[in-house]
């Protein structure tokens, strides 16, 4: 059995906070990056599933994921997610509308708003889910944008649209922000205490694309984006169940694909004690299990996919190499950076 794992997030985004890693216990994590042949992996996520289903880059996120949502076939779909904008100094450090608490009436009330400022200029906002919101194009812009998850927890001005038709995006986004900062359900929300919801994040764009090829016999994860390219190659995406016994039980001995996504919501917020919690309960319930199997011969073959890193791969022939020593995290992220 070869299993794959999507571990976004395992690396923390500060390299100056190398602290993080202090006292933190990882026995089977530090045991499986000490046996394992690293190679660096400068892809992110949507960049090694797209090399690993022969699609073309960028993925267009938003065409497949209105799919899944049931949006219209055959238009041009981009994300634009609702966004908190937290101010820093003389900064604005985008949060995602995940850690928001939107509710479905939130969601209608604005984007009805939204649609009635932008009727002439041929936009159509849609939210099939509170925190998933789109915008119909009439129009192939000539503009590229940023993913949201790249850059959450960051300064938004360093990631505005580019492009021919970029400032046209940028004032859009201006009047975006003045409409929905004055809007009573944004008065609403700060009166229950709940963080205003200050703009969208535009992202995923491209034409669509068919998956054709699914290299996995099974597939496990919540992440969303997986299911809709499962779904798009009739393939079966499962949820992550909570201990990877029970993932192992499902797998049947066959090639397969997990996203862990644990670590990625903490890691993109930067919210430290998260991060180390989450890091700690997962090389509990899942890597302590990994081990045992490639230890056991159930598994011949492992290999951990850290997007923008580096990509761990390890075989069950590797635990007779007793001289290989557990390799800390805080090792690996050193030799990475540098």
């Amino acid at each position: 059995m070869h299993c794959t794992v999507l571990l976004p997030g395992l690396i923390w985004p500060d390299p100056d906070l190398t602290d993080i890693y202090r006292d933190l216990p990882l026995p089977n994590l530090q045991w499986l990056l000490g046996h394992a042949k690293r190679t660096p992996c400068s892809d992110s996520a949507e960049q090694w599933l797209a090399g690993q289903l022969q699609l073309q880059t960028p993925l267009p996120v938003a065409q497949f994921t209105a799919a899944l949502d049931g949006l219209d076939h055959g238009h041009n779909w981009l994300r634009a997610d609702p966004v908190h904008l937290q101010v820093n100094m003389d900064q604005l450090l985008l949060v995602p509308g995940s850690a928001l608490q939107i509710s479905a009436e939130d969601a209608d009330v604005l984007t009805t708003a939204l649609n009635r400022h932008f009727a002439e200029d041929g936009l159509q906002f849609v939210a099939p889910h509170p925190q998933r919101w789109y915008v119909r194009l009439t129009h192939t812009a000539a503009v590229t944008h940023t993913p949201l998850d790249q850059v959450a927890g960051h300064n938004i001005n360093d990631f505005l649209p580019q492009g021919t038709d970029a400032m046209r995006w940028h004032q859009w986004l201006n009047e975006i922000q003045m409409l929905l900062y004055t809007h009573p359900a944004n008065d609403a929300r700060e009166q229950r205490g709940l963080p205003l919801i200050h703009s969208v994040w535009f992202w995923g764009e491209g034409s669509a694309q068919a998956v054709r090829h699914w290299p996995w016999h099974h597939t496990c994860g919540n992440e969303l984006l997986l299911q809709a390219l499962a779904s798009s190659a009739k393939a079966s995406c499962v949820p992550l169940p909570a201990q990877a016994t029970q993932w192992l039980q499902q797998t049947g001995g066959s090639h397969s694909l997990t996203w862990l996504d644990q670590l990625q919501q903490a890691a993109l917020y930067g919210d430290a004690y998260a991060w180390r919690e989450a890091l700690k309960q997962l090389d509990n319930d899942w890597l302590a299990a990994l081990k045992a199997q490639l230890q056991s011969g159930q598994i011949q073959r492992l290999t951990l996919v850290v997007p923008g890193q580096c990509i761990a791969d390890i075989t069950s022939s590797s635990r007779w190499k007793f001289w290989r020593r557990p390799l800390p995290l805080a090792n690996l992220a050193a030799t990475i950076r540098n």
